[in-house]
C-alpha cells in the first residue's frame, strides 16, 4: 500500500549523504524530488529519491538506475546531468542541479504560450532527443512535465522510460509503457520494439498542445484514448488555433503520422524544419495534410440523406406514372436514313422492346375497338 506523503517523509532522513533536504519539490509515479542542500560543495541541487515503498520492489530499483545510467551517458547543454549517485539509509537516490524554473506541464495550465515560443521550446528539446537517440537511448515519455524550462535554457529530464535502442527489442509484447495522451500508436499497440519515432510523435503532441492549449485526443477512458491514437484522425492544430501558420501546421501533421515511417525519418530532420520556421525560412517538402472528416461530418450526413431521399422520390414517381398513364414510346432513328426510325416502347413493368411505327398504329387501333 503505496504510503502518504506525509508518512514518507517522516520515514526520510532530514540528512541523505551529503545533502540536507529543505522541502519537497516534485514528485512523479516512482520517486520524490527534493530541494537540498550539498553541505560539501556549498550549493543548493536537487535530489530524487526512489519512493520507499517501491524500494523492496527489484524491478522499480532497475528502472531507477536505468535512468541514472540513461542520463550519465550524455552530455549535452538540454539534458539535466546527474551530480552524484548512491544509496543511504535503504534510500536510493541520485542528484542533479536545481533548476529555478517550472516543468512545462505547470506553465501551460497558467498561460498560454507564444507561437514563437512554443517552437523555441520544441526545438530545444529536440536537441537533447537528437543526442540522446545518437546515444542509441530512445526516451519514451516525452510529456510537459518533463520538460523544464528557465528564463535562459530548455531541459529534458526524467530517462525512466528510457532504453538502448538495442534494448527496446527485448520489451515484452503487450506493454504500455508512458503517458497515454503523449504515446505513439506502437506504444499504444504495445509493440515489442518501439524507435526514435516513437520520440517524434510525442514531440509532435507536445507542440500541438503548446499552440492549441490541449491535446489532440482525450478522454477519461484508458482504452477509448487508445482507440483514438490509434484510429482517429487529429484535429489538425490550424483549425483550432487560426494562428498558426500553414508551415507549422504541416510539420505538426508530419510528426503525428501513425505509421512511423510517415513520420520525420529522424529527429534532426523535425529539428531543421523547426529552426527553418524559427528563422522565417520556407519549410523544405510538400505541406503535410490530413482530410479532417469531423469537419464535414454533419454536412456529408445530411447532403447523403438529401440524396437517397431524392432519389427515392423519383423512382417512386417514375413507378407510379408508369401504371397510371401506361407505356411510354420514344422516337429512335437509325443509321439507314434520316426518315428511318423506330420507337422505343417503355412498359411500367421495365421492357423495352423496339417497334415499327406500324406496328404501334395496328395495336392502338386494335386497343381502341
Amino acid at each position: 500500500m503505496p504510503d502518504s506523503i506525509e508518512n514518507f517523509l517522516s520515514k526520510i532522513p532530514q540528512k541523505i549523504g551529503q545533502y540536507e533536504v529543505v522541502e519537497k519539490i516534485g514528485e512523479g509515479g516512482m520517486g520524490i524530488v527534493f530541494r537540498a542542500m550539498d553541505t560539501l560543495e556549498k550549493r543548493v541541487v536537487a535530489i530524487k529519491v526512489l519512493k520507499r515503498n517501491l524500494a523492496p520492489n527489484t524491478e522499480a530499483i532497475q528502472r531507477f538506475h536505468r535512468e541514472i545510467q540513461m542520463s550519465q551517458a550524455m552530455n549535452h547543454p538540454n539534458v539535466l546531468p546527474i551530480l552524484d549517485v548512491g544509496v543511504d539509509q535503504e534510500c536510493h537516490y541520485y542528484v542533479m542541479p536545481f533548476i529555478e524554473g517550472k516543468n512545462l506541464e505547470e506553465i501551460l495550465k497558467k498561460e498560454k504560450l507564444t507561437i514563437p515560443l512554443s517552437c523555441h521550446i520544441a526545438f530545444q528539446v529536440a536537441l537533447a532527443l537528437s543526442h540522446a537517440h545518437k546515444k542509441g537511448i530512445i526516451h519514451r515519455d516525452i510529456k510537459p512535465s518533463n520538460i523544464m524550462i528557465t528564463e535562459q535554457h530548455v531541459y529534458v529530464a526524467d530517462f525512466g522510460l528510457a532504453r538502448p535502442e538495442w534494448a527496446a527489442r527485448l520489451t515484452m509484447t503487450g506493454t504500455l509503457l508512458g503517458t497515454p495522451a503523449y504515446m505513439s500508436p506502437e506504444q499504444a499497440l504495445g509493440l515489442a520494439y518501439i524507435d526514435h519515432r516513437a520520440d517524434i510523435y510525442s514531440l509532435g503532441i507536445t507542440l500541438y498542445e503548446m499552440l492549441t492549449g490541449s491535446v489532440p485526443f482525450r478522454s477519461a477512458n484508458l482504452s477509448h484514448i487508445l482507440e483514438q491514437i490509434l484510429y482517429e484522425t487529429p484535429l489538425p492544430p490550424k483549425i483550432v488555433n487560426p494562428g498558426i501558420p500553414d508551415s507549422l501546421n504541416s510539420i505538426i501533421l508530419k510528426a503525428l503520422q501513425k505509421k512511423p515511417q510517415d513520420r520525420y525519418s529522424d529527429i534532426d530532420e523535425m529539428a531543421e524544419q523547426l529552426r527553418l520556421y524559427l528563422r522565417g525560412l520556407p519549410v523544405l517538402g510538400e505541406p503535410t495534410k490530413f482530410f479532417y472528416w469531423g469537419k464535414y461530418k454533419n454536412l456529408l450526413r445530411y447532403a447523403g440523406i438529401f440524396i437517397i431521399s431524392a432519389l427515392l422520390s423519383f423512382f417512386l414517381c417514375y413507378f407510379f406514372s408508369c401504371k397510371r398513364h401506361g407505356p411510354k414510346i420514344f422516337p429512335v432513328f437509325f443509321h439507314e436514313g434520316p426518315n428511318t426510325f423506330s420507337y422505343v416502347v417503355s412498359y411500367p413493368s421495365s421492357e423495352f422492346i423496339f417497334k415499327k411505327p406500324m406496328e404501334i398504329f395496328l395495336e392502338e387501333n386494335k386497343s381502341s375497338k
